[in-house]
């Protein structure tokens, strides 16, 4: 049990206020509907070697392995800390897949396409985001890739395997 900091009356399990005095629009990650004093946990930074700037792509051409690997295990882990799970993340990884495939079956899908479609994820990422659909790290680590992943055809593909890989590599609860 712990005490409020509003009233000074005591709460249920640990968390921060009663249920007469939760601010308005918090939400616990635990599903109450005001926050626990354990969710304070501090979101961390992206591991560099999960970051991609110049290319999903080495100098051969061909799709980095660590892109299928090392990387997106690391982030499934990452996102898997933050709670986040492949429901939370579907909605957003089938609006990627859907850009893919419209990219693979129209050769001349123009880069606008590309540009204007995945910034209205960009945009859902961030609305989401302050909803507490989505974490903050994944909103890191889309804004991170954003710009590499408009860059052209090839990238954005490269992108979008790199976010499948972490999706499959998420496990299930």
């Amino acid at each position: 049990m712990g005490t409020c900091k509003s009233c000074g009356k005591q709460t249920f399990g640990n968390y921060e206020y009663c249920m007469n005095c939760r601010p308005q629009g918090q939400k616990s990650s635990q599903g109450g509907s005001y926050r626990s004093r354990d969710d304070h946990r501090d979101t961390s930074e992206l591991p560099a070697e999960c970051i991609f700037t110049d290319s999903f792509y080495g100098s051969d051409g061909y799709i980095k392995g660590e892109v299928y690997t090392d990387a997106a295990e690391k982030m499934a882990r990452l996102f898997q800390r933050e709670y986040m799970t492949q429901t939370s993340l579907r909605h957003l990884f089938n609006a990627v897949n859907a850009i893919k495939m419209k990219l693979k079956s129209d050769r001349s899908t123009p880069q606008g396409y590309i540009r204007e479609n995945f910034l209205k994820i960009i945009a859902h990422t961030e609305y989401q985001a302050k909803r507490g659909v989505v974490k903050e790290v994944f909103r890191k680590f889309m804004d991170t890739h954003k710009e590499l992943a408009i860059k052209d055809r090839k990238e954005f593909l490269g992108f979008a395997d790199y976010f499948m890989s972490i999706v499959a590599r998420m496990k299930q609860k």
